[in-house]
This record gives C-alpha cells, sequence and structure tokens, in this order.
C-alpha cells in the first residue's frame, strides 16, 4: 500500500471491525433470551406455531392453479376498450383456449410471473389497452403496471397470432 489513502483506509477498516465485534457481542448477549421468548410463544399458540410447509410454498411461490375466468372477471380496460369490445371478447376466447402452457406464458408475459398470487388470479391486476390499429404490430406489455397493450386488429384470427408470437418469443424484460 502507499499514498496517503491507504493509511486511511486501513484505519477505516480497523474501525468498521471494530464496530462489527461489537454489534456481534450485543446480538449473542441477546441471543438466549430472543430463542426462549420464541419458544415459549410457539408452547403457547394452538396448533402448529408457524406455517405448514404447503402455506409458507404459497406465500413464496404463489398460486399455481391459475383460474383466467377470475381474472376475466377483475380485469380493467383502457384507452378505448371494454368488456364488451370486440378485441376484448375475442381475447378472451383465445385465452381460454390456450393451454396450460401458454396461460403460463401470457400471465408471465404480462405480470413478470407465471404464478397468481396468494388468492389466486382474482388478486392479479390486469389491464387491456388499446394500443393502435396496425395489424403488424405485436403486443406489448408494461410488466410494473401488468398491463398488456393489444393493437385494434381486424380479425380475431390476426389477434391470436400476434399474441401467440409475442408470448412465445418474450423472455423477462426482453425478447429472445
Amino acid at each position: 500500500m502507499s499514498g496517503s489513502g491507504s493509511h486511511e483506509d486501513l484505519q477505516y477498516q480497523q474501525a468498521r471491525n471494530a464496530q462489527l465485534r461489537q454489534r456481534l457481542r450485543q446480538v449473542q448477549a441477546v441471543q438466549p433470551d430472543y430463542n426462549r421468548e420464541i419458544e415459549q410463544t410457539a408452547a403457547r399458540q394452538e396448533g402448529p406455531p408457524f406455517f405448514r410447509p404447503e402455506e409458507m410454498e404459497l406465500i413464496v411461490c404463489g398460486e399455481q392453479t391459475l383460474d383466467f375466468k377470475a381474472l376475466e372477471r377483475v380485469t380493467k380496460y383502457d384507452g378505448g376498450y371494454h368488456i364488451s369490445h370486440k378485441i376484448v371478447l375475442w381475447f378472451w376466447e383465445i385465452v381460454h383456449d390456450m393451454t396450460p402452457e401458454q396461460q403460463k406464458q401470457l400471465l408471465k408475459f404480462v405480470c413478470g410471473s407465471d404464478r397468481a398470487p396468494v388468492g389466486g388470479l382474482s388478486k392479479q391486476q390486469f389491464i387491456i389497452v388499446r394500443n393502435g390499429v396496425e395489424d403488424d404490430r405485436l403486443p406489448t406489455s408494461h410488466v410494473c403496471f401488468s398491463a398488456l397493450m393489444i393493437p385494434d386488429y381486424s380479425s380475431k384470427d390476426v389477434l391470436r397470432e400476434q399474441l401467440l408470437i409475442a408470448i412465445g418469443n418474450s423472455e423477462g424484460f426482453g425478447l429472445r
């Protein structure tokens, strides 16, 4: 080490290490009391003291069963689309005819995850937004808002084709 900064770096590291050793001693001092309190609290509870494994998996991983009828009921529409617009009707017909794998791809494309939140897809925010009228444009999404941007396609077949291309070629925050 050379230069004026090296001595300051060494002093900083020594001071930082002393702080960390002090914090470790503080944690070790309260650890037995903390452990005893947790054990006593668990003993006072009726039933299992903590989450069962399947409950923890649900919280961490989300619902594995995907009920797209529930998602359809809670979906919001914007940009000129509404629940009875032809594009919206076609979209839901296409979604309900998709394979489970395609439905997961759609969910990941729009929401960033192929799992439903705790409580199912009825708890998932989902917005379908009109995005132009060009048949050659693919649907896009804004994952942060769970918004699917769909052009006003000329036919159900064009919508199906473009939607399947978009979800089949997406990869996280980009395309393959």
